[in-house]
């Protein structure tokens, strides 16, 4: 069965227009990981300063 050109070009463009969408995902997908660990590392800062019952900046120098 030989498949038409305009058949093939039509492949060929969902092909390339997939692949597009794949990228940008990928991309979203690191910049949201990012941002998460960011975020995660704001809340425990926050967390551990706000326990008010231990002096964690006397031990952890990261902190201040």
């Amino acid at each position: 069965m030989k498949e038409s050109t305009q058949t093939i070009e039509k492949r060929k463009q969902h092909l390339r227009d997939n692949s597009a969408v794949n990228r940008k995902h990928a991309e979203m997908m690191k910049s949201q990981s990012a941002d998460h660990k960011q975020r995660s590392r704001l809340q425990a800062r926050a967390e551990i300063m706000d326990n008010k019952n231990i002096d964690y900046k006397r031990y952890m120098s990261w902190l201040s």
